[in-house]
């Protein structure tokens, strides 16, 4: 795990703003793999009272960001690419996704994580493609 992971999940180094904004929490970190919590709060439901499709792509996204950056040593970037398949709702409880690499290479990672709600149904899978610096 790289040093700035480390710091991150140790409270070290503080939370990026939209990070802290959504409430997210790290559960389990490790070499290419993130564990990152959310709980669902009022105010992310959309008008079906479902928590709104954005907000699961941004849980997924930084668990992957977070995978990608265990494992490329310091080399993380940005997401290139990403997709997102919604295969259920949530409208309490905590989210939970976990992330793997699934390649990292000298210039692009790829990522894929799942969105688990807290009665253990499947709410999304996304995958990834990340820059990584030189």
């Amino acid at each position: 795990m790289t040093d700035w992971v480390r710091r991150l999940t140790d409270g070290d180094v503080a939370l990026p703003p939209a990070w802290e904004l959504l409430g997210l929490r790290f559960a389990e970190v490790g070499e290419g793999a993130a564990t990152v919590t959310m709980e669902i709060r009022p105010e992310f439901l959309n008008a079906s009272g479902v928590v709104q499709g954005g907000l699961l792509s941004s849980l997924a996204d930084v668990a992957m960001g977070v995978a990608v950056a265990s494992a490329a040593e310091s080399r993380a970037g940005a997401t290139l690419e990403f997709k997102v398949n919604f295969c259920g709702n949530a409208s309490d409880g905590t989210l939970r996704a976990t992330a793997r690499t699934l390649r990292v290479g000298n210039r692009f990672a790829h990522a894929e994580a799942e969105v688990w709600t807290s009665d253990g149904e499947l709410a999304a899978k996304a995958t990834s493609t990340f820059s990584l610096r030189a």
